[in-house]
Parts: C-alpha cells; sequence; structure tokens
C-alpha cells in the first residue's frame, strides 16, 4: 500500500549523533531505520524503503542536531 494522501513526518531522536561537530553516519543510519521500521510495521528496512517509496522517487531527508 502507498501513501499518497498526506504527507507524513518521522521524528527520531538519538543521543550523540555528532561528535566534534560532525554527524556519525552510522548512529544516523540506525537511528532512521527504526523511524523507518516503526512507522512501516515492516520488519526490513528494503520493504520499509519501498512501501512508501519507489525508485522514481526523490526524498529529502533533515537532519536537525540541535534539538
Amino acid at each position: 500500500k502507498r501513501y499518497y494522501l498526506t504527507p507524513k513526518v518521522i521524528l527520531v531522536r538519538s543521543q550523540n549523533l555528532q561528535s566534534n561537530g560532525k554527524i556519525d553516519i552510522l548512529k544516523l543510519s540506525k537511528a532512521l531505520d527504526t523511524g523507518m521500521l516503526k512507522f512501516t510495521g515492516t520488519c526490513d528496512i528494503k520493504s520499509a524503503w519501498a512501501k512508501l517509496f519507489s525508485t522514481d522517487d526523490i526524498v529529502g531527508i533533515k537532519v536537525n542536531t540541535m534539538a
């Protein structure tokens, strides 16, 4: 099932996503995966992304390290 009707926002909070002013990509990736799995209710990350987006979609992700 695809979600087209309403925009969705996924908010994931995680401690220590940055070190020395740089984002820790591994921690960010894990936090994003956790949010996607919970949001979609799927068991694997590839299915989670496929449930929401096609390979033709352009997806923007905003990371706020100030919150």
